[in-house]
């Protein structure tokens, strides 16, 4: 069911800080050479014990980097998404696009009231027990610090924050330190239909940005270089401190730049979803059609 989007790239960046899956010892460059499905950008997938258990138990997965095994059917929420999976080693016929329910609240949401010149930023949960070499900052406040105040610094009042689930309790630290800080509660995909752009880094919630029709800057703070987004002309992929300041300032000033990025954005958009309001009526269809009934038959 669609909800979190699964990335190999993103697992090979997070076990790139565990030594005991590189493949540059001997025995790991074995498991390599005889199991070669385990080794991707020269991690392992697994551990070596829990290779050799797999292979010796016969333990089959064809791909354990993104294991489809357990699924008779992966249902996925855009053309994107099913690009992405196919491109990880996913197979392409347990697969079928019927959208999801944060895409029906985006169209549920289309003709909310916020002002067209509302910036939705969107503050991403700590990762830094994950970081990588790059990394710009002392800790993760220091980032957040830096991150709000950018923002604010150029767009100000009309800035408009969503905080990640696991970071809530940071709000009162925010709002102590920012004392003119917007954050929003709710679900961010009530805000995007009707916001004219949005930042952001490590959340699922900027696939819907695109799927809504927004431009984005997604800033890569954490290093990871996690770009799935980049094949969209819409998006702005800052690397650095430097870079994300001259793109808030360009989004700000270039009029004519934020107006390309807008059509360009609209294009993008049938790419990443299908915002007609029939998501969530499409799964129910396929769950009933595909298995309720089946399981009704076999009591």
């Amino acid at each position: 069911m669609p909800y979190a989007w699964i990335l190999r790239s993103e697992i090979v960046s997070v076990l790139k800080n565990k030594p005991r899956i590189f493949t540059k010892g001997l025995l790991n460059f074995l498991l390599k050479l005889i199991f070669p499905k385990y080794e991707h950008e020269g991690f392992l997938a697994l551990s070596p014990v829990n290779v050799l258990s797999f292979e010796l138990m016969k333990i089959q997965c064809a791909n354990p980097w993104m294991p489809d095994v357990m699924a008779d059917r992966i249902i996925l929420e855009s053309k994107a998404m099913l690009d992405s999976y196919i491109s990880d080693g996913v197979s392409s016929k347990k697969c079928i696009i019927l959208g999801s329910g944060s895409q029906d609240i985006l169209y549920a949401n289309r003709t909310s009231e916020l002002n067209s010149e509302t910036v939705l930023a969107f503050i991403p949960p700590d990762q830094t027990s994950h970081q990588i070499k790059g990394f710009e900052f002392e800790n993760y406040w220091d980032m957040i610090e830096f991150y709000v105040d950018s923002i604010l610094s150029v767009f100000g009042k009309d800035t408009v924050f969503s905080i990640h689930p696991r970071m809530k309790f940071m709000i009162s630290q925010l709002q102590k330190t920012f004392t003119d800080i917007n954050i929003y509660l709710g679900d961010a995909c009530e805000l995007i239909p009707s916001t004219k752009l949005c930042i952001g880094s490590m959340s699922g919630i900027l696939r819907y940005v695109l799927s809504g029709g927004k431009p984005l800057l997604y800033y890569d703070m954490f290093n990871y270089k996690i770009f799935e987004f980049s094949a969209s002309e819409s998006v702005l992929v800052a690397s650095s401190k430097r870079e994300f300041i001259q793109y808030l300032i360009k989004m700000k000033t270039d009029n004519n730049f934020i107006q390309d990025l807008l059509i360009k954005s609209k294009r993008d958009a049938m790419y990443w979803g299908n915002i007609d309001g029939g998501s969530v009526g499409r799964i129910e269809k396929f769950l009933v059609t595909n298995y309720l009934t089946k399981s009704i038959s076999q009591v």
